[in-house]
């Protein structure tokens, strides 16, 4: 026992072998049976090729999916800008052209994909319900395309998007652009360039220091100049007389104190509000010209066009001073 114990201590630990003992019939002794190793990756492989079809379709299901609910998502915003067009007083035939211009401005995204079967203004302008007051919808009719993997075809699923607001404005003529009253109260002396606006989109109204031009920030000299004309401008609005081709004259320098005085007494009594709930003739919608170019100093600059504007932010400490906004729609030809 003695000698048996010793030969355990100086002969090392043998290797372990992957393999089983079971008995010989014959000898009835336990001899090693070696595993089958290329059968069970065989196994594995056969399992593979069965789970594999199956991961790939739920994976790209699950990427359609999150394509169609982005399309969802875009569909309900040109919903949105159609019913403000509407509520703001734009015939069905403009308010409609406003969801289509935003449907086609986001066609270009690459998750894009489906097509519009109509769009549906309610009630209509010749209504006797459509007056200041009441609510007005806007309907696209969406199909989002749904393309199931591994066979060559597309499901379109119906995804409609009706956006409701409060009428604001009666339905005016568009042939008489020139003599609309838009009042004066929402024009202000700020100014944007011309871009691809997109409606719910936030964008800079007034840049901080820096990021003007020749000491221009898009502040303009409305009905005057100096830093007081242009805080009362800021605050009060501008009621003069302007319309596409007249000349302005811009308000060069940063303006910090003006600009945060008279931005923070528009939004004051108007912090619940956001671009989608907003009161009927809210301080916080604007109006702002469009400007041909940023000139070096005080100079004159043409105006294009006219954009209605949420304010949603003045902010920077001391010459950084900016304002943000969200973009609600062009208001016509004309600005009384």
């Amino acid at each position: 026992m003695m000698k048996r114990i010793i030969e355990m201590t100086r002969n090392p630990k043998p290797e372990t072998r992957n393999y089983e003992l079971t008995r010989n019939p014959t000898t009835r002794k336990r001899v090693p049976r070696t595993r089958n190793f290329s059968r069970e990756r065989g196994q594995s492989m056969i399992e593979l090729a069965i789970m594999l079809p199956l991961i790939l379709l739920l994976m790209v299901g699950g990427i359609e999916v999150g394509f169609a609910f982005h399309n969802w998502h875009l569909v309900a915003e040109a919903a949105r800008a159609g019913v403000r067009a509407a509520a703001r007083g734009e015939t069905d035939a403009h308010a409609v052209d406003i969801a289509i211009d935003n449907l086609e401005q986001l066609r270009y995204t690459r998750f894009f994909d489906g097509r519009v079967e109509g769009i549906t203004i309610d009630p209509p302008e010749d209504s006797t319900d459509r007056i200041v007051g009441n609510e007005v919808s806007a309907m696209v009719d969406y199909k989002v395309a749904l393309n199931i993997p591994f066979w060559r075809s597309t499901w379109y699923l119906d995804m409609p998007q009706r956006a409701v607001m409060r009428i604001e404005s009666p339905v005016r003529d568009d042939d008489d652009d020139d003599d609309v009253d838009w009042g004066g109260a929402d024009l202000i002396p700020l100014s944007v360039l011309p871009n691809t606006f997109l409606v719910g989109t936030k964008y800079t109204l007034k840049l901080g220091g820096g990021g003007g031009a020749h000491g221009n920030y898009h502040a303009l000299a409305l009905g005057g100049t100096g830093a007081a004309n242009y805080e009362d401008k800021l605050k009060h609005g501008y009621d003069g007389d302007l319309r596409i081709g007249d000349m302005v004259t811009t308000e060069p320098g940063n303006m910090s104190g003006p600009t945060n005085d008279g931005i923070d007494y528009r939004m004051s009594g108007h912090e619940d509000e956001t671009y989608t709930t907003y009161q009927p003739h809210s301080s916080r919608v604007v109006t702002v010209p469009i400007i041909d170019h940023l000139p070096q100093g005080r100079d004159e600059v043409t105006i294009l066009g006219f954009s209605k504007f949420f304010l949603e932010e003045v902010g920077g400490q001391g010459n950084n001073c900016y304002v943000t906004a969200t973009y609600l729609g062009d208001v016509g030809n004309g600005h009384d």
